[in-house]
């Protein structure tokens, strides 16, 4: 007798093998997203408080970063916001470690009004960011 076609058995072992293989970079491409939205998140940050310190250069008043709820903001002094971004994950955090008060505050002259440490802790992910006095020396990296 001939044979012709593929059997129940060898269809179903090669629509499994197929399905487990298209899974898997699923699963591998979920982790790399949240990698590279953290390492984004942790540049945007950096970029809004370089902002803030070229903001209060250019408008020669006092500019503070505020972390909110859900939120944080660059301010003027007055309470007027100037830039209000939400957190980008359901986690994201910002707290001072070595920084005096809650929020980041840049004198008129763009320097910081207190130098320390802050820390952004997104996806699992945390950064620490160091103020330095003088204009242009805000640093982050990343703690494993």
């Amino acid at each position: 007798m001939n044979e012709q076609g593929y059997t129940l058995i060898e269809m179903l072992i090669t629509l499994t093998l197929l399905s487990v293989l298209t899974v898997l970079p699923l699963i591998t491409f979920s982790n790399v997203r949240e990698y590279h939205e953290s390492e984004y998140v942790s540049w945007q940050l950096k970029q809004d408080f370089v902002l803030a310190q070229q903001l209060a250069m250019a408008r020669g008043e006092t500019i503070v970063v505020q972390p909110l709820a859900n939120a944080y903001q660059i301010r003027l002094f007055n309470w007027d916001s100037y830039l209000i971004r939400p957190y980008a994950t359901s986690d994201m955090q910002i707290r001072p470690l070595s920084l005096t008060g809650s929020s980041v505050v840049f004198n008129r002259n763009g320097n910081p009004r207190y130098a320390g440490t802050v820390l952004l802790r997104t996806n699992q992910q945390q950064y620490v960011y160091t103020l330095h006095l003088g204009k242009g020396r805000i640093r982050y990296s990343k703690q494993m």
